[in-house]
């Protein structure tokens, strides 16, 4: 029992006091250690400066000892300062309290002070010492206090030792770690335990796993420290057969039961081998599921694409009132990211500002700035990055990359200029997303600002994302042969630095470069991967490249590529494009699974091909299925609508958009509605769609002025013209189709005329094949044969069927064999097989009564 000589609010002369002994207060100060009392020992500290016990240095060395203890260490220094000559005791406690409270220049100077009075510094001194000299990473006192301790002859001390090992390893020096445990006469389970602690830290994880076999082979008994690291080393490494025998070893022990640590750490392993069955397995068997076992779940579901799983995970927690830190919110809003699930961001922001984790964490403002800006919800990514307290550099590369991703590089390269203004230096990663930035809008004057920079810092050839950014940007503007001469300086080329310049060629139509750099990459022996043959598969749908794109199909299904979403849905498209239909339908019924995207292609392939009925067909299926409809989808089946005049079910589409989707809005569908109703003849629904425009695209005019052209509304048609260039909304090439069939069948040869000069003189438009057989029909009905003859004569590029068919109709109509037949002569030298050309000249033949 502490004995206490009397009450000290009440205090006395030191001449009524009864002093209590040394020994007695030895006792006192030895049971208030045991019960390390923050009151008792403020008390006897007290009460030792009434009775003026601290003239007795061992005594009051005694109590500067007590008062570090229970973390006085401010006190300890003022009764230290009042003692005569304090021994070593005091001096080492000093050290002790002051090291704790990472005071380093203070333990630093006592400890001088200790050497020049040749004081003896005890092994948890030093211990002490080599922690703040690690806790600081101040590697020239750490030498220092080395040397010191080798001095003293404690170098083969096991606690020194092993705090030796400690230090080395969190500074980085790996193997001078390794040269003092080799040192170590006895090593135990701790000096064990930090060396393999150290190698996994230090990212030496095989080391890890091998010192974990040689501690046990010579007998010493892992401590959970070690096994914790030993399982984390298995995870990184992606060995789950040593992960599985470490697990076994740990059910042997008994270990699992008694230490939460070693359960988490399983879970985590598990988790972030993919082995989700398993972690679930240990997780659900774990005594205490805390937010460590739970986050560790959570952070596997989301790296192996099972984010909904974390995010119910995440609610339970909450229901079962868990406690939830910031690595458990970080884990909780990356799977809202991988979701685009604006609404859960939305969620846990609220419950992150009530915390306080904005203002108290970095990284959980920097992760839900990247969750809204995946969510494509910019404004909202803005407002929490503005109210930031601090603002880092990843801070500013998730907002630039988030920019860059939702295609405004514009903004995105206005954020990087700001953040430099206020003294933020880019890293790696911002100059990928600025590059990428200047690449999406082919800013190519600040991209090469940004590869000069880049290359002074010496980050063009030490970092291969910074060299595939660069390469990246300048394809991507178009400047090729700057693109190809960085491609050739660097030797190596991988597969993803081919991706990025066949990319770059795709994005401007070199289609023929696509599949030469696909032959270069192939005689490189560089192995294509699924993006490469998306690419490829692209490049010849586009250039007509039907035995190329068929080869291509082959080398897919060699390398069993043939399940994969985005090839399988290309291959489809590809066909579509080149007409091949039953070819498109084969890839599209063997694929093991399709998407939106894939229903969306073929129905696309349909319209394209002229197969409307089929197209809706296959929409139908599509619904069954449960597939949501894109924008693209509604464009597609609204043309089969408008193509074949169903005017019922065009407005029944429209209805179950309105409905249930929000996609109403989009500009494709509206403006694919206005075309439905225009070629159906619903001009007044036409018209009501096309005042609710938000805005008014030029698609949107043209798809009007096309159902005006059709439905024979020509006056209106032209008003429509007026009102369009007064809105500065100009006509393109489109508009004039339209502009000249009006003038045909009005038979405005004047204004037509005006309307065709106008397209190049005011406009910048040259005319092609099509609106020049509109002119040469707007001449023959008006009778004009010879002026439409003299266009034929004087046109750019061969005229097709169509244009002779066009003039000889108008020639059977005004009687004229004689240009007629000449007509005739160069149709059939188009098409020699055409029938409709003979019956045109018989026709002519018959009304000349020939």
């Amino acid at each position: 029992m502490l004995l206490m000589p009397m009450k000290l609010s009440h205090p006395l002369q030191k001449s009524q006091m009864q002093l209590p002994s040394v020994k007695t207060w030895e006792y006192i100060l030895s049971n208030c250690r045991k019960k390390r009392s923050l009151a008792y020992a403020l008390r006897l500290n007290t009460y030792s400066g009434m009775c003026g016990v601290l003239a007795n240095n061992y005594i009051g060395s005694l109590l500067v000892s007590l008062l570090v203890e229970v973390g006085c260490t401010e006190t300890a220094q003022h009764v230290f300062d009042r003692l005569a000559d304090a021994n070593d005791c005091a001096w080492n406690a000093l050290i002790i309290g002051y090291a704790r409270a990472l005071e380093t220049e203070r333990t630093f100077i006592l400890y001088k002070k200790m050497q020049a009075l040749t004081l003896q510094t005890s092994t948890y001194a030093y211990v002490a010492l080599l922690k703040i000299c690690s806790r600081m990473k101040d590697m020239d006192r750490g030498h220092q206090m080395h040397s010191d301790v080798v001095d003293r002859g404690l170098g083969q001390d096991p606690f020194v030792g092993s705090t030796l090992i400690g230090m080395y390893a969190e500074c980085g020096f790996l193997e001078k770690a390794k040269n003092v445990f080799d040192k170590l006469p006895t090593k135990d389970a701790v000096a064990w335990s930090t060396l393999i602690a150290a190698n996994v830290k230090n990212g030496n994880e095989e080391e890890a796993l091998n010192l974990l076999a040689k501690m046990q082979m010579q007998g010493v008994i892992p401590t959970a420290a070690a096994l914790v690291c030993a399982l984390k080393a298995c995870g990184c490494l992606g060995d789950s057969k040593k992960g599985q025998e470490i697990h076994a070893d740990i059910a042997r022990l008994g270990l699992l039961a008694i230490d939460t640590d070693i359960g988490n750490s399983i879970v985590y392993m598990y988790a972030t081998l993919g082995m989700l069955a398993i972690a679930q397995e240990v997780f659900a068997a774990l005594d205490v599921r805390d937010r460590f076992s739970c986050t560790a779940l959570m952070t596997g579901y989301t790296e192996h694409g099972h984010s909904e799983d974390a995010l119910a995970l995440f609610d339970c927690m909450q229901l079962e009132t868990i406690s939830q830190d910031a690595v458990t919110f970080i884990c909780a809003l990356t799977a809202c990211r991988n979701l685009q699930d604006s609404e859960k961001t939305q969620e846990i922001h609220v419950e992150v500002a009530r915390r306080g984790f904005i203002h108290k964490d970095v990284n959980v403002g920097n992760v839900l700035v990247d969750a809204y800006t995946a969510c494509g919800w910019l404004a909202k990514a803005v407002e929490v990055f503005e109210s930031l307290p601090v603002r880092d550099v990843v801070s500013w590369t998730v907002l630039i990359s988030g920019f860059t991703k939702c295609n405004e590089g514009e903004r995105a390269l206005q954020k990087f200029e700001r953040m430099e203004q206020e003294g933020i230096v880019p890293n790696s990663h911002t100059y990928v997303c600025a590059l990428q930035a200047c690449g999406s809008i082919e800013e190519e004057e600040q991209g090469q600002v940004f590869h000069a920079e880049i290359s002074r810092k010496g980050l063009l050839d030490s970092d291969v994302f910074i060299r595939n950014a660069v390469v990246g940007m300048y394809a991507n503007c178009g400047l090729f042969a700057k693109a190809r001469e960085l491609f050739d300086q660097f030797k190596i080329h991988d597969t993803v630095f081919w991706n990025i310049l066949i990319s770059g060629y795709l994005k401007h139509n070199c289609n023929m470069q696509v599949l030469d750099s696909f032959r270069e990459m192939q005689n490189e022996n560089t192995k294509p991967n699924s993006v490469t043959y998306t690419y490829v598969l692209k490049g010849c749908a586009l250039l007509g490249a039907v035995w190329d794109g068929q080869r291509v199909h082959s080398d897919i299904a060699r390398v069993g590529l043939t399940e994969d979403f985005d090839i399988g849905n290309t291959l489809v498209d590809m066909y579509c494009i080149w007409g091949l239909l039953p070819e498109a339908l084969q890839v599209f019924k063997l694929l093991p699974e399709r998407d939106a995207v894939s229903w969306t292609t073929i129905i696309a392939g349909y319209v394209r091909n002229g197969y409307m009925e089929d197209a809706l067909d296959s929409f139908d299926q599509m619904l069954n299925e449960w597939f949501s409809p894109s924008a693209m989808t509604f464009a597609c089946v609204l043309k089969a609508c408008s193509v074949l005049a169903l005017k019922g079910r065009g407005q029944g589409i429209h209805t179950g958009i309105c409905i249930y989707y929000p996609l109403e809005l989009d500009s494709v569908v509206r403006n694919a509605l206005i075309d439905m109703y225009a070629r159906c003849g619903l001009l007044k629904d036409a018209e009501r769609v096309f005042v609710q425009l938000p805005v008014k695209e030029a698609a949107s005019w043209n798809a009007l002025i096309a159902g005006y052209s059709q439905t024979g509304k020509n006056d209106q048609m032209l008003c429509l013209l007026d009102q369009m260039i007064k809105s500065e909304q100009y006509p393109d090439v489109i508009s004039f189709i339209g502009i000249l069939t009006a003038c045909t069948h009005m038979g405005l040869v004047e204004q037509g005329i005006l309307f065709f000069r106008a397209m190049s003189e005011d406009y910048g438009i040259l005319g092609n094949l099509e609106h020049l057989t509109c002119v040469v029909d707007l001449f023959g009905r008006a009778g004009q044969l010879s002026n439409g003859m003299l266009l034929i004569q004087k046109m750019p590029r061969h005229p097709n069927l169509v244009t002779f068919h066009t003039l000889l109709s108008s020639s059977r109509r005004e009687g004229n064999m004689d240009l007629g037949l000449e007509l005739f002569v160069h149709a059939i030298e188009v098409d020699e097989g055409n029938t409709g050309t003979y019956v045109t000249l018989f026709n002519i033949y018959v009304g000349a009564g020939d």
